[in-house]
């Protein structure tokens, strides 16, 4: 199992970065920075919580070594965020389109005060179950998420600088 950790700041209180997650237009600009396609396909709210689930689509093809084990070059999956608005969390699940039985993701996001703003902390765990090369799998895999998050946060702070 590998943890997954990123925490980003931005210039804007958290309640402002939680109004711009759940923004469309926002969501699309962050979304092509991080080289995903994410279709919608429930929104809902359930206990007091918003619950969305989404097909996510990344354009980028999945490191060599990876898809020879999972036979494909690309892997969408289907995430379930839970939004609880009075805690000011979110948690995740993905579920791959492949390996669904062998590969667990799961894990939550907080946004809380900074004195620069707002730090986004995410938090989560990957874990995949093949023999020999499982640990090899998740570490391409956060490696993988991790370097999204950095694209998504650099949009995230163009958008929040404005036109210019």
């Amino acid at each position: 199992m590998q943890k997954l950790q990123v925490r980003h700041t931005f210039a804007c209180s958290p309640a402002e970065y939680w109004a711009l997650v759940w923004d469309d237009a926002f969501d699309r600009s962050v979304n092509e920075a991080a080289e995903v396609t994410k279709d919608v396909l429930e929104d809902r709210v359930e206990g007091g919580e918003r619950v969305v689930v989404s097909k996510t689509i990344p354009k980028r093809t999945l490191p060599a070594a990876v898809a020879a084990v999972v036979g494909t070059d690309r892997i969408t999956y289907l995430q379930t965020t839970r939004y609880d608005a009075k805690a000011g969390r979110m948690t995740w699940e993905v579920v791959p389109s492949v390996f669904s039985d062998k590969i667990s993701a799961k894990g939550f996001m907080e946004v809380v005060a900074h004195p620069t703003g707002c730090e986004r902390v995410v938090d989560g765990t990957i874990e995949v179950r093949v023999m020999m090369v499982g640990s090899r799998i998740e570490r391409a895999i956060v490696e993988d998420v991790e370097r999204s998050y950095q694209k998504a946060a650099e949009a995230a702070r163009r958008w929040l600088a404005g036109p210019g």
